[in-house]
């Protein structure tokens, strides 16, 4: 394995980015989110589950905003908050949804590391830059101090059930008193024909090696740095 050099390590720290959202400035913020659709019991504790198993794997995007730009899309209209343990656990960091399987564990983890080895991350910069949604896959930790927060778009009504369906069993099930930020809603600029035709175009160059001309800026990653927390 190649080891990486200091700008390339500086440039590719997710981690140094990411705000506290208990300090929450709503003009200057980055965060990684796992963006909740259902919040039924067995639907969290199988999401969770994925966050905190270092044999899972699980999708986040990254946002942000700053005077420079504004990228705050997430799926679904709230999520938790991540900080992951280490840098290391981002597999696969693309500035546009992806498409990942959505089957299973197994699935995602065959898709991880069919393109893990091709080098598929973008510096942090690339992905708040993005046209619209960006998509991380990261593998879980059993940490749950990388559980920050809660973020709701400024589109859900801040007595919306969901939310304290949630913020209550994070703090039964994992004994985190989790602060809930709000985040400007850019969902509704979706467009799912746009996003779909931009999807097909970009997968072109995601699907294919030969066609990422980002690997001599990148740390090559080998084999056996598959295994959890490297």
């Amino acid at each position: 394995m190649v080891t990486c050099n200091s700008d390339l390590k500086k440039r590719y720290n997710y981690k140094s980015i990411l705000t506290n959202p208990i300090e929450h400035n709503k003009d200057n913020f980055t965060y990684i989110v796992h963006g909740i659709m259902q919040n039924d019991p067995k639907t969290l504790q199988m999401k969770l589950s994925r966050i905190l198993s270092s044999d899972s794997h699980y999708r986040a995007s990254l946002i942000g905003r700053r005077p420079e730009l504004s990228r705050t899309h997430i799926f679904g209209k709230l999520g938790i908050i991540i900080n992951p343990t280490k840098n290391g656990q981002i597999r696969i960091a693309w500035p546009f949804d992806i498409g990942s399987p959505n089957k299973g564990d197994d699935e995602l983890r065959k898709f991880v590391r069919k393109y893990d080895l091709w080098l598929r991350r973008r510096s942090p910069e690339e992905l708040l830059t993005g046209p619209l949604y960006n998509e991380l896959i990261i593998r879980g930790n059993n940490d749950t101090n990388q559980m920050l927060g809660i973020a709701i778009t400024d589109s859900i009504n801040r007595n919306n059930k969901r939310i304290d369906f949630l913020h209550n069993f994070l703090r039964k099930e994992y004994g985190r008193e989790l602060p809930i930020v709000v985040i400007p809603n850019q969902n509704s600029n979706y467009d799912p024909i746009v996003v779909g035709k931009m999807r097909n175009d970009k997968e072109v160059a995601f699907n294919s090696p030969m066609d990422f001309p980002f690997v001599e800026d990148t740390c090559e990653i080998s084999e056996s740095s598959l295994i959890p927390n490297q």
